[in-house]
């Protein structure tokens, strides 16, 4: 059949909504479900293109209906279509984007963590108000780049004012890079401590990297527990207390678990006093990480995991166990 005005409207519309579900920063897709997505959106244009043209077109999967619940099914949005109601009537609200405030809290006398200064003057009054005369930083060239920093006039200026600047760049989200670098932020810190010097340490928000840095600072520095460093980072870092609840979620989980012998407490026993792990920072925080990633997946149901992923593309209408 021939779409009509109506049907085009309604396939851009659809456009629309999925687009923003699979581009926006608040997303709870995975890469591999926003790459099929992705893959379905451009299965979209093509009839709307051809439409256009008055040419015929076959939507493939049966029917159009069906087509487009196969997209929100990998989308994992449940959508229903018995309603009069149809969705593409909603209003889809743009994510709120974050924006840049200078602010930092104080962990003890030698250490500060905030958001990352983008100017000579954020640097000149970070080192004014705090005293601070060392900073280390986790941002990325693109983080940069996103927020029109300029990094070697902010590291020269440190210098010149009798600073001294330190850079890891540290890709926020990716799990891995942050096992590998993270305990190298960390030895910046004492290393400076030791010297006498007062840190500033920064990534973009200072709510996900620092957070990190700043529970694996407690437990392997301060000698704190597992439990114990992450209430003490949502406390002294009340901007990252989302993430920091989260982990604690997940602490209090595994706990249950240990509890019903469903994991052997020898195991996670070695996560909750990690200074019992000869020190080891790089394997207990990727121990840390995954953790978390695996409640996000498989028991926050945020995330589908790979066998969903792979079921719902087979099958196209399957629905994501929430």
């Amino acid at each position: 059949t021939t779409p009509t005005a109506a049907m085009r409207a309604n396939m851009t519309a659809v456009h629309k909504v999925v687009h923003s579900r699979v581009s926006g920063s608040s997303s709870r897709l995975d890469a591999r479900s926003k790459i099929d997505c992705r893959g379905a959106l451009n299965q979209m244009r093509k009839p709307c293109a051809n439409a256009s043209r008055g040419s015929q077109v076959t939507l493939g999967r049966g029917s159009a209906t069906n087509w487009v619940r196969s997209i929100f099914a990998a989308a994992g949005r449940n959508t229903s279509f018995e309603s009069s109601t149809m969705f593409w009537d909603e209003e889809v609200e743009e994510p709120e984007a974050w924006e840049w405030t200078l602010n930092w809290n104080r962990i003890n006398p030698k250490l500060i963590i905030g958001t990352c200064p983008c100017t000579t003057e954020d640097v000149d009054r970070i080192m004014d108000e705090n005293g601070v005369d060392a900073f280390v930083c986790m941002q990325t060239d693109k983080e940069m780049e996103a927020l029109d920093i300029d990094y070697p006039e902010l590291y020269h200026h440190i210098l010149q004012r009798g600073g001294v600047p330190s850079r890891i760049a540290i890709t926020p989200q990716n799990d891995y890079h942050q096992a590998r670098e993270i305990p190298h932020i960390v030895r910046i810190i004492v290393a400076n401590m030791n010297a006498g010097r007062k840190t500033y340490l920064y990534g973009s928000e200072g709510v996900l990297r620092t957070a990190y840095a700043l529970v694996l600072y407690l437990c392997f520095i301060e000698k704190m527990t597992m439990e114990d460093a992450i209430h003490q980072a949502g406390k002294l870092r009340p901007q990252a207390k989302s993430n920091t609840d989260l982990w604690q979620t997940v602490h209090q989980k595994h706990m249950q678990e240990e509890t019903r012998g469903e994991i052997a407490w020898k195991n996670y026993q070695a996560l909750c006093y990690p200074w019992g792990r000869n020190g080891n920072m790089f394997s207990w925080l990727k121990e840390f990480l995954l953790l978390v990633d695996n409640y996000k997946r498989y028991d926050g149901r945020e995330h589908p995991s790979a066998r969903e992923l792979e079921n719902m593309r087979r099958v196209g209408e399957k629905k994501v166990i929430r």
